[in-house]
């Protein structure tokens, strides 16, 4: 009764798709087999298999998404816990007692004979400086204790050999090698994915899954943008951003100080969407999406306090500034065109609105068909991702306030520059006088 009502709840949220067919998993026992293997793991702390190894086996799709989306749920929580085994090879211990021994071997030995062991040291430093450009938290562990090693060469002679060859047992060309190309198929994934997302309309945010990042891009490209959307939709507001989640978000809210004028309308607008109240959450969740953002350009002083904030005051500012980090896994690039392109959409009246969550149309009063599950979940992902880098620039609000006015300063020469060369700003369209 209780899965029943889980799945009744997020109808809202998109078309009736019950007659899409999908392939389920062939055997659940591999999961269960997994998951398994993940809890001894745990409890003898040793995970030194290969990293390329550990991945959950492909699953092929074959009843409803009504049915899958609960089996999916399961598969993601399975994935979580084989990424503890990614997180425990940075406690490896095998370098670590292999080191630990040498130390022992050092000791006991007493002998002096610095110059015989010094460039193998050296030699083991370069080669951690180069990991540590790949995987730093193994890379940092393993130069501390060479680093400790150092100090102690001083005291090594006969069994410099012995060291050598303990030593170059780290075979750290060939794991280095193997990092960094999971770290490269990692990007390229999640480059893959943000992509997708963009395109199916849904703003990424911090709390999703990263398991989930490989289905989708499977999901995408076996079935195609709209049966895509689908699933997202209804797996988002089912299982990832649930009542526990939310709630959780809106105490994050409730901490800031500079938001306690805020905080009767948004803790109303929680309250609303899981009550399904969605007509109403949505208009006031973009207008308070609005209201910070613009209190955030005032108090960093991204204008004069006399100066009209305009659409291109917003972009500067989010682009510049907010949301300036374009790293491959930063959402930041992604959160900046969903607002300017679909939350600041403009619109003609009479005519269709292009954007599913537009402002101008929404608060106008030209769209009256906004008040979807989804919709209401997607202003309340925004509003939360601008909170929290809101939140983080007001921590050292004069340091920020220097970072804007340094972007402004680059900006402002850039333009010199462009002038200069008579080169147009990108985006630049020549206007076309009528004969």
């Amino acid at each position: 009764m209780e899965e029943n009502e889980k799945l009744e709840e997020c109808k809202e949220s998109a078309e009736l798709i019950g007659e899409i067919e999908i392939k389920e998993t062939e055997k659940t026992e591999v999961l269960e087999e997994v998951n398994q293997e993940n809890i001894e793991q745990e409890r003898t702390k040793i995970h030194t298999e290969s990293l390329e190894d550990i991945s959950v086996p492909e699953v092929e799709l074959e009843s409803s998404l009504d049915v899958v989306l609960p089996k999916m749920q399961s598969m993601i929580s399975a994935q979580e816990k084989l990424n503890k085994s990614m997180e425990m090879v940075a406690r490896s211990t095998t370098a670590q007692n292999q080191l630990a021994e040498t130390i022992k071997q050092i000791a006991a030995a007493g002998e002096r004979a610095a110059q015989a062991v010094f460039p193998i040291a050296q030699q083991v430093a370069n080669q951690v400086h180069q990991m540590q450009q790949t995987i730093s938290p193994i890379a940092q562990q393993i130069a501390n204790q060479v680093h400790a090693l150092s100090d102690v060469f001083d005291s090594v002679g006969a069994i410099g050999q012995r060291i050598q060859t303990a030593l170059n047992a780290f075979d750290y060309y060939d794991k280095l090698s193997d990092l960094r190309e999971m770290a490269q198929r990692h990007e390229e994934a999640t480059l893959k994915f943000k992509t997708i997302m963009v395109e199916l309309g849904f703003p990424p945010h911090d709390y999703m899954p990263i398991n989930i990042t490989g289905r989708i891009i499977q999901m995408y490209e076996e079935k195609g943008i709209e049966y895509t959307r689908r699933f997202i939709e209804r797996f988002m507001c089912m299982f990832v951003y649930n009542k526990e989640i939310l709630i959780e978000m809106r105490n994050s809210w409730q901490q800031a100080e500079w938001l306690e004028k805020r905080l009767p309308i948004i803790n109303t607008v929680i309250e609303g969407h899981l009550n399904g109240y969605y007509m109403l959450t949505v208009p006031a969740i973009l207008a308070q999406m609005e209201g910070i953002l613009v209190e955030g350009i005032l108090k960093l002083e991204a204008v004069a306090p006399d100066e009209q904030i305009k659409f291109r005051h917003q972009k500067s500012f989010l682009g510049q500034f907010l949301l300036g980090d374009k790293g491959s896994f930063s959402f930041d690039e992604q959160i900046e065109e969903f607002y300017l392109n679909t939350v600041l959409a403009n619109f003609d009246r009479g005519k269709e609105v292009e954007s599913d969550l537009s402002r101008h149309a929404i608060l106008h009063g030209e769209d009256v068909d906004y008040g979807t599950k989804v919709n209401s979940l997607k202003g309340i992902l925004i509003f939360d991702y601008l909170f929290d880098k809101l939140n983080e620039a007001y921590k050292d609000i004069e340091k920020s306030k220097s970072e804007i006015k340094r972007q402004k300063e680059v900006e402002q020469s850039k333009k010199r520059t462009r002038n200069a060369s008579g080169k147009k700003p990108k985006g630049y369209r020549k206007k076309v006088t009528a004969k």
